[in-house]
């Protein structure tokens, strides 16, 4: 797109193709069939049928009226919590909307008796919504759920289906796990807070009234007791309030939390899922991440990930942090992610570069939380000595899959040392993953381990869950992903005008180079993404890293962007606006709750 910004003429070729590519185009089919027309993308049958599916749901959704809902009240022991929609309370003629549980406990709150507690407590409205209320509305058009092998186009999909939303629908895209993560934070503050009710009706409602009502889903999985116990009346109370679905994920609903313990509680979710959603195999025989170059080093090797384990391995990855980090002094660190010390071996502070070894990562137990702050304050992140795992470290391999999941949805750079090729790390039985045939002939029968009557194999979802793992290991090799990863700022010109734009006084060019550099895509504005990249920088000067927590994200920009929005409801300021602000304003003063607050 074209920008004159202050006499310059500011040309971002890519970004140009892709907005001519869908200049005048009404639904996410007809921008994938103008991209196949260029030569981007090549046609995919099962691509294309998907987009039929979603090119139907983007045209309902034109006329879809999301229900009025009345507003949620939740008792804390300081003072009660009102849901957003309590503007709508005097329009619907509504009086607070209170919940209560009965004696079953989860995480210090008391829940509904489907999570096996006594019914004799449960109220009204808990009855009426478990066993009566529908979770149908009418007029909500079907969600879809697409599932597929690894690397056959999900995601983009998916995500052409979201830039493409009309633009009256209010839309959240996110990665499953930091959904999940999500809903657990607001539990824990809630619980902070003195709540002693169940919180999931409220939570909904919360997540619907922020996000909107379309939520697009990537790797829909499920491996956690913690999510498969709360996702049914999550979903149930989301469903009830018009929110429609689109997913990805590796498995068919049938075979989420397919070994999980007391799964039968997990079974309602996707009878709904099945019910909202319609359901699509994504049959590609194709994965196009291997389609990508490999980006080499002088040796032609690969210049990420190094085997096996010895001196010439090891010396190429000193030189590499070496170069990195710009001979910098490291040191070991530590992050905080909800009041607890998440340990960072070593870090160069000027550099945003982490070093771990794998042990750090994945023999302690770190999740998903934990690998997204990380992912936040780094933009490239050494792992070494990486073994070969069997099914005797399957909670190894689990949280191996989970950080490169995170690492790869952040962008960030990886760079690796491990004893085997990529597609040998995890060998259950004296065996390499890519062929599932005749794994279930070695597979060792087991029950719940809470006595139910189902018997599933025990490494069933690793197997699964790890062949992403490698096509994701193999693609952020390439030139492509290293190309669109995070970028350090590089030299100490940089430094100086963060601390500039910190401390004050700036001049204009130097304002100037600041907006160049965080608007990426060349479109005269910052979005969302945008900002929060200049916000983890000034972070990053002002505190060390780039671990700005999401509250606080939120307060920068909307201090920044003084409120504004643009297409979709996200928020977003423009140059003139960005001038006025930095010339204006005391940043180190108006961000002070997120930037000055201690780690």
């Amino acid at each position: 797109m074209l920008m004159l910004l202050r006499g310059r003429t500011i040309l971002n070729q890519h970004h140009l193709t892709r907005c001519f590519s869908s200049a005048g185009t009404d639904g996410p089919l007809q921008v994938y069939k103008s991209r196949v027309a260029s030569g981007e993308y090549r046609e995919d049958p099962p691509q294309l049928a998907a987009l039929i599916h979603l090119d139907k749901l983007h045209h309902k959704l034109k006329d879809y009226a999301p229900p009025l809902l009345p507003p949620l009240v939740i008792r804390t022991a300081k003072t009660d919590i009102t849901t957003a929609t309590a503007k709508f309370a005097k329009e619907l003629g509504s009086d607070k909307t209170g919940f209560d549980g009965d004696s079953a406990t989860f995480f210090g709150f008391e829940l509904p008796s489907i999570f096996g507690g006594s019914s004799s407590s449960s109220s009204s409205r808990t009855k009426s919504d478990s066993t009566e209320t529908s979770i149908d509305v009418p007029g909500a058009p079907d969600g879809l759920y697409m599932y597929g092998g690894v690397g056959c186009g999900k995601t983009m999909i998916m995500d052409m289906f979201y830039d493409e939303a009309p633009a009256s629908v209010n839309k959240r895209r996110v990665h499953f796990h930091e959904f999940m993560i999500d809903c657990h934070a607001r539990m824990h503050r809630l619980k902070q807070d003195g709540v002693q009710e169940d919180p999931i009706p409220f939570i909904a409602r919360q997540m619907v009234e922020e996000g909107g009502h379309l939520l697009c889903f990537d790797e829909m999985q499920v491996t956690d007791i913690a999510d498969a116990l709360i996702m049914r009346r999550l979903f149930d109370e989301m469903f009830r309030a018009g929110v429609i679905v689109v997913a990805t994920s590796n498995r068919p609903p049938n075979d989420l939390y397919y070994n999980g313990i007391q799964r039968h509680l997990f079974l309602p979710f996707i009878k709904a899922v099945e019910h909202k959603c319609i359901v699509h195999d994504l049959a590609s025989p194709t994965d196009y991440r291997l389609l990508k170059t490999n980006e080499y080093d002088a040796d032609g090797d690969s210049s990420t990930y190094h085997y096996p384990l010895n001196e010439k391995t090891l010396q190429k990855v000193d030189g590499l942090w070496n170069e990195l980090t710009k001979g910098g002094d490291a040191h070991s660190t530590s992050l905080i992610v909800l009041g607890r010390q998440v340990n960072v071996p070593s870090a160069a502070k000027s550099t945003q570069v982490a070093k771990f070894g794998f042990k750090d990562l994945c023999a302690i137990p770190l999740g998903a939380g934990d690998y997204i702050a990380i992912a936040r304050a780094y933009h490239t992140i050494f792992i070494s000595d990486i073994p070969i795992l069997s099914v005797n470290q399957l909670d190894q391999v689990r949280r191996l899959i989970t950080c490169i999941d995170t690492f790869y949805e952040h962008n960030v750079k990886v760079i690796i040392s491990a004893e085997t090729p990529i597609t040998e790390i995890f060998q259950p039985y004296g065996e390499v993953t890519g062929d599932h045939q005749g794994r279930e002939q070695k597979e060792e029968q087991h029950g719940d381990l809470l006595g139910t009557k189902e018997y599933v194999q025990t490494t069933k979802d690793e197997f699964f869950a790890f062949d992403r793992t490698v096509s994701r290991l193999i693609e952020m090799q390439s030139v492509e992903y290293n190309l669109k990863a995070k970028v350090d700022m590089v030299d100490g010109d940089d430094i100086d005008t963060m601390t500039q734009f910190l401390e004050g006084p700036i001049d204009d060019d130097s304002i100037e180079k600041l907006w160049m550099r965080y608007d990426l895509d060349a479109n005269g504005k910052l979005d969302e993404s945008e900002m929060s990249k200049l916000i983890g920088d000034l972070s990053l000067v002002r505190r060390g890293h780039k671990n700005v927590p999401e509250n606080e994200m939120n307060d920068a920009m909307m201090k920044m962007s003084n409120g504004k929005k643009g297409t979709g409801g996200k928020m977003v300021v423009e140059f003139e606006q960005f001038l006025k602000f930095v010339k204006e304003t005391s940043v180190k003063k108006i961000l002070t709750r997120s930037l000055s607050s201690g780690v």
